[in-house]
């Protein structure tokens, strides 16, 4: 029988990392992320093609649900019609379990073999369809003009599949189905130096470093041309149009804050490839295996490691990813750090404060930002070793095993496609919230004068607050904001510091010559800066974030407890480095 009109669900079944997103994007034409790392898949990808809605699961290593994000995959099950099993080439032997658990359903599949170009073996599909009887497709998604219609392949009826050694079946099995070849792939094996005992943690260092390094230096140019053409601009606006209210709010309100914001998108760009080309490669998988043993002293593990380094983009998938995280009490430690990753939203605060702070040393500036990202990490670990001796976690707890995918060259068209599709959505989704609170704060800013405006008389009321931090009313403002959303700190700062300036498209400018009114004391001064970015290092300020914690950790206590604990000990510690700094 074949792929019938009845069919409704199509689900995509298998290992983590053997390419279900992959094939799925393929299928569906969508451009779901694709990672090389187990467990990156956490939610659900759906879409539907040819009238037949196809679902990219999580991974899964058999049915019998260990963590959360396996039991949707689970779940899922119960209402597909039909099942697509990927199985990766190169872990053949280990994978073959998880199909013969599939075909136990009873539900029609077929099975999906990618990778195959990079084993030293060649994988015969006839003989492996007469051993599970299921129409079995060898594929290399990358090079393969895949459709629907290349799945429409006729199904066989599945064998009835029994034994009570179930991995030395699946042993000779794949001992049946592989035929030697020459193997021109793996003349170097990466391996013996990225996970050796010494070289290993060091080459780890030196790529983590390299990672948050480049961050800066490498987007410094672009910084420069994005940041020229909203001060050329600003001033084009002044010269141009006319004195009126809707000129001031276009160049005051809208430009000037968005602007502020927008001429960091270029390191959120090189963030985002960054790390895709880690993942592709398949050097995470590498990397959470070096890490395992030293996040195990605190009460976390491998599994850990990607949901941290997520964090540095954001928070929220970040949250989600800690699904796969089996142990309870380990999940639980991992969600309530990961709040202390360095996220996306974050780079704008950290590109102004350090300019302020390295102004035109960019080389400078890109070791004080890996500071930043390597200084969250330890302030992390610390926590979570605190946390860990209160859940009382054992090794046994940690324990932490995964399959090591194969070494890979990046598809950098894909890795490039999915670098600005991320930094798109960070525009589109933080964009509004930029402006409207832009415009907002322009005219609370103005309004009813600008000596005696609204804003003022806010600022004014919390300004016992911050001044202890070394800053005035304009700078708390934007504090306050920055609780909507990070980013928006730069944005209330220009448009706070723009109201009456000169040129207030150079908000580096700007804040540089701030100074408390009345006096011609300096705003942001080295500890100040230092503080504000200690600040930001610490502060829960992201409110989506509490929501999705509170979502993942099922109540409100611990949640409360990151905002509550986090911007205590942030104020503090800013405090600290403002008045002894």
């Amino acid at each position: 029988m074949g792929i019938e009109s009845s069919i409704q669900t199509v689900a995509l079944i298998g290992y983590p990392n053997v390419g279900k997103t992959t094939l799925f994007n393929a299928l569906s034409k969508k451009s779901a992320k694709v990672v090389n790392y187990p467990g990156s898949t956490v939610g659900l990808n759906v879409s539907t093609a040819d009238n037949i809605k196809f679902i990219d699961t999580p991974g899964v290593r058999s049915l019998t649900p260990q963590s959360a994000d396996e039991y949707v995959t689970i779940n899922i099950l119960d209402e597909a019609t039909y099942i697509i099993n990927v199985l990766d080439g190169t872990q053949l032997q280990t994978q073959l379990n998880l199909t013969r658990d599939l075909i136990s359903r009873g539900l029609p599949m077929m099975l999906v073999l990618t990778r195959i170009d990079l084993h030293s073996f060649k994988i015969d599909p006839v003989v492996l369809e007469n051993e599970l009887g299921i129409r079995v497709i060898t594929l290399n998604a990358k090079k393969s003009d895949i459709s629907v219609s290349n799945l429409v392949e006729l199904t066989k009826i599945p064998k009835r599949i029994t034994t009570t050694q179930p991995f030395e079946w699946a042993r000779k099995t794949a001992q049946r189905c592989l035929k030697t070849g020459a193997d021109a792939q793996n003349k170097w094996d990466l391996d013996k130096l990225f996970l050796h005992p010494w070289v290993g943690p060091m080459a780890f260092l030196g790529i983590m470093t390299l990672f948050f390094y480049s961050i800066y230096t490498i987007a410094t140019p672009l910084l420069g041309l994005v940041d020229s053409f909203f001060v050329s601009s600003t001033l084009l606006f002044k010269t141009h149009l006319p004195d009126s209210f809707l000129t001031h709010l276009l160049i005051d309100g809208v430009w000037t804050g968005s602007g502020a914001a927008l001429i960091f998108v270029p390191q959120i760009f090189i963030l985002f490839l960054a790390m895709g080309l880690m993942e592709q490669s398949g050097y995470l998988a590498r990397a959470a295996m070096i890490v395992d043993k030293p996040l195990s002293k605190v009460g976390l593990n491998g599994r850990s490691f990607l949901p941290m380094l997520s964090g540095c983009a954001c928070a929220i998938p970040a949250l989600m990813a800690t699904r796969n995280i089996q142990d309870k009490k380990v999940r639980w430690i991992c969600q309530f750090i990961v709040p202390l990753m360095q996220c996306s939203a974050r780079l704008p605060v950290y590109g102004l404060l350090l300019g302020v702070l390295f102004y035109n040393r960019p080389l400078i500036s890109g070791i004080a930002l890996t500071s930043i990202y390597l200084g969250s990490f330890l302030i992390a670990a610390v926590i979570a070793g605190l946390a860990s001796r209160v859940l009382k976690v054992t090794s046994r707890d940690t324990t932490f095993q995964l399959e090591l995918p194969q070494w890979q060259v990046p598809d950098f068209k894909e890795l490039l496609k999915s670098s600005f599709k991320q930094t798109l959505e960070f525009i589109t989704n933080a964009g509004p919230t930029i402006l409207v609170v832009s415009v907002i704060l322009w005219g609370l800013a103005t309004y009813p004068s600008e000596n005696a405006s609204f804003a003022m008389d806010i600022g004014k009321f919390f300004e016992p607050i911050f001044l202890p931090m070394g800053v005035d009313w304009r700078v708390g403002v934007a504090l306050l904001l920055s609780f909507a959303a990070r980013e928006v700190f730069v944005s209330a700062l220009a448009v706070m510091f723009a109201v009456g300036s000169e040129a207030p498209g150079d908000i580096l400018s700007t804040i540089q010559s701030a100074t408390f009114e009345g006096t011609t004391d300096l705003i942001f001064t080295s500890s100040t800066s230092l503080g504000l970015i200690v600040f930001f290092m610490i502060a829960m300020q992201c409110m989506a974030t509490l929501a999705v914690a509170k979502q993942e950790m099922g109540e409100w206590k611990a949640p409360v407890l990151q905002l509550l604990g986090y911007i205590g000990l942030a104020y503090i510690l800013a405090v600290f480095i403002a008045q002894f700094g």
